[in-house]
Order: C-alpha cells, then sequence, then structure tokens
C-alpha cells in the first residue's frame, strides 16, 4: 500500500462519530465473541504471564487483539516505521503522537535487536 492509501486511511477524521450502539456492532457479535474466546483459551499461559509482570488485565488485552487486529488476523499492510513516519510528516493532527510513537518503536527494535522493517 502506498502513503497515500495510509494518509486517507488516518488523514480525516469520522464524519460524524457514531452512537455507541452502532460502534458496538461493528467490534461484538457471536463470531467474533468466539474469536476472542479461542484466542484466550489458545494464549491463557503468556496472558497470565503478562499480568505478572506487566499488571495487566489478560481480557484487557485480549479485548484490544481483537479491536486492533482481529486477534493476529490482521495485521494491514504497511511496515510500522513507514506508517509512523508517514504520519508524524504528513498529517499534522497526528504528528505528535506519531514521532513519539516512533521514538518508543526504535527503542524497542534496538533492545530487541529487531530490524525496524520487520515489523508489519
Amino acid at each position: 500500500m502506498s502513503g497515500r492509501t495510509l494518509i486517507g486511511y488516518f488523514g480525516h477524521a469520522a464524519s460524524k462519530p457514531l452512537p455507541y450502539s452502532q460502534y458496538r456492532k461493528l467490534f461484538i457479535s457471536p463470531k467474533t465473541v468466539a474469536m476472542g474466546a479461542r484466542f484466550y483459551l489458545s494464549h491463557q499461559a503468556l496472558l497470565t504471564r503478562f499480568r505478572a509482570r506487566y499488571h495487566v488485565d489478560p481480557l484487557l488485552l485480549t479485548s484490544l487483539g481483537g479491536i486492533e487486529t482481529r486477534w493476529g488476523t490482521y495485521t494491514g499492510g504497511y511496515h510500522v516505521i513507514s506508517a509512523l513516519y508517514t504520519i508524524a510528516d504528513m498529517i499534522p493532527r497526528l504528528s505528535h503522537w506519531a514521532c513519539r510513537e516512533l521514538a518508543e518503536y526504535l527503542k524497542i527494535c534496538w533492545k530487541n535487536q529487531i530490524g525496524p522493517r520487520a515489523i508489519s
């Protein structure tokens, strides 16, 4: 995907915010609840370790994973570094956030010896 597509995705605010009753339907259905339960059960040991180390509720992590990636089934088509740089450079209302996230991302890559273009 091109930078232009990314800008189109992030570059505009929602024309009209949805009421919660409609927004909820985008994420909560019998299918997504079942997917979340399967993810939770198959990753329960890891989620428990995260709770012990970072004091984050496993169900919160499971929920966020569902909203952001459909539990790993949708990860997008951009390298993280390219997406953050494009947002920082071309979308003024998100620039400050993207610069902070880019700095944190590079720290994580350095600490874990991961190439910055290795993660999409």
